[in-house]
């Protein structure tokens, strides 16, 4: 499990721009296939599965473990990628589908040990917002975008109130923009006063 840890933890070695147009024909990068050199998303991917059916995620302190030192970097570089000009890269593209379809499936599997985090709250706030900023991402199909929002709504309803207040002015902000990316803060928004309206409502 230690071992699993350290791999899981490893960075990405990031493309800083889009690869050339004599790069593009050649094949790329190192690899051959436009990648960057070292550990890749879906090498991260079969480690992820394989943590999950061998060993599982069993108590809250592993899970936060891994969500420190492993997955919440893994989502900052995604959305760093998005904001860069190599946003449309092939590490851009693999970095999604490795969190869409081994990250994001792994959190909410075990979204209850979000519940009564209070201990862990600037953690919490960090990873609302960076998988906030990763459900807007460019570059993401229909299908990641709905696994994002599917992840959102299972962790904002095991959260404190309080925690909420920073992406609640986000999403006011941007549901009433009525943009392509409307739909997953519309979705929050409503599951969360679905939730929660009482809350606003007494005085």
């Amino acid at each position: 499990m230690e071992d699993l840890e350290g791999v899981l933890g490893l960075p990405f070695i990031l493309p800083v721009n889009p690869p050339r147009e004599e790069e593009e024909e050649g094949g790329g990068g190192p690899g051959g296939d436009g990648m960057p050199p070292g550990l890749l998303p879906s090498h991260k991917g079969s480690v992820v599965m394989f943590l999950d059916r061998g060993y599982g995620v069993d108590d809250q302190a592993t899970f936060y473990r891994l969500l420190d030192d492993a997955f919440l970097p893994d989502l900052r570089a995604a959305t760093t990628l998005d904001m860069a000009a190599a946003s449309e890269s092939d590490m851009a593209l693999a970095l999604n589908r490795y969190l869409c379809t081994s990250v994001l499936p792994l959190l909410l599997k075990h979204s209850h040990f979000f519940r009564e985090s209070e201990h862990m709250s600037v953690l919490l706030e960090t990873m609302l917002q960076t998988c906030y900023r990763l459900s807007k991402c460019r570059t993401l199909t229909k299908g990641q975008q709905e696994m994002t929002s599917d992840f959102l709504v299972a962790f904002t309803q095991e959260l404190r109130l309080p925690l909420m207040t920073n992406l609640l002015r986000k999403l006011t902000v941007d549901v009433p923009a009525l943009s392509e990316h409307a739909v997953v803060p519309l979705r929050v928004l409503t599951h969360h006063y679905e939730r929660s309206g009482s809350y606003y409502g007494t005085g």
